[in-house]
């Protein structure tokens, strides 16, 4: 399909009509230059009124496409916004058409914020983004886009092609080696307590040699004799893991920055956490008391 022209714009002060701000109030909100289709082409959900069409040209009355918060912090609700009117940077007063859903600006955990759109053919500008949709591969959309682009100016300058998906990626890397840090000393943490387990349990072994041999030679099974190790191996990480869930409850609210799509509290993370602990505390209680299980009690006896 043809390519979508978007003009990233910085913040303006804004004049809302009817709205009165507060002392130290800052009315300013960032914007886009948009083109038809645009919202369409990114699949960002119209919550109300309409999208810009081919009569909002430089002749016809100035219109703007507010979003979600925009209209529900100065109207209460979205469908409020739409006939209103705003004034950007003291220009001529704009009717909002449209309520656009919230997305991410700039930061893909960022909060929600006041944004707005202008149509092209009414705020013109000379630096813009292009993107484009197909069933086809990337590169071969992009120099589709290249040919279309230099069929209209030769001269137009193109300063950066690449996948959407990529510069979403990029957004991305400080979130995702924060993760990777966070994932290996938790490996580590774990990997530790494992280790303190093992050896605990394998003490414990060690001063109750006797007692094993005389639980085995008056008919304990080994299977009896793990479980008893596991049950004392468990009793003890219980402890640790109380502790630990009181400590991530804690700080859970300092990650945030890091974390999308899972709340501070998100159960299934906390019981998958709680799954892999327990595990590692059964896992190392096993492997240290397994090899006395397997051992003739008279041996047992003596060795005590």
């Amino acid at each position: 399909r043809d390519p979508l022209y978007i003009n990233d714009t910085p913040a303006e002060p804004l004049t809302i009509e009817g709205y009165e701000p507060q002392r130290g109030e800052d009315v300013a909100a960032q914007f886009n230059t948009v083109e038809t289709d645009y919202f369409r082409m990114l699949r960002i959900d119209l919550v109300a009124g309409r999208e810009f069409e081919e009569r909002d040209t430089d002749r016809a009355p100035l219109v703007a496409i507010v979003n979600r918060t925009f209209a529900e912090r100065f109207w209460g609700r979205a469908d409020a916004a739409i006939g209103k009117r705003i004034r950007v940077a003291g220009g001529n007063w704009r009717t909002i058409v449209g309520v656009a859903a919230d997305v991410k600006y700039q930061r893909i955990g960022e909060s929600p914020r006041t944004y707005f759109y202008l149509p092209f053919a009414q705020a013109y500008g000379p630096l813009m983004t292009v993107y484009t949709r197909g069933p086809a591969d990337a590169t071969v959309l992009l120099d589709l886009t290249r040919a279309h682009i230099a069929a209209l100016d030769p001269d137009a300058e193109i300063s950066l092609a690449r996948p959407l998906s990529e510069m979403t990626r990029g957004s991305l890397w400080f979130i995702q080696i924060t993760a990777t840090m966070l994932f290996v000393f938790g490996a580590a943490g774990m990997a530790l307590a494992a280790m303190g387990t093992y050896g605990l349990v394998s003490y414990m072994v060690a001063q109750q040699t006797r007692e094993i041999g005389i639980r085995m030679a008056l008919g304990a099974t080994a299977l009896s004799v793990l479980r008893l190790f596991v049950t004392r191996g468990l009793r003890l990480g219980a402890i640790g893991v109380v502790a630990g869930l009181i400590l991530a409850l804690a700080v859970t609210r300092f990650l945030g920055s890091v974390t999308f799509g899972v709340g501070m509290t998100d159960v299934r993370s906390f019981a998958g956490a709680l799954a892999i602990v327990i595990a590692c505390i059964v896992l190392a209680t096993v492997v240290s008391a397994w090899p006395v299980t397997r051992t003739n009690p008279l041996q047992a006896l003596r060795h005590a």
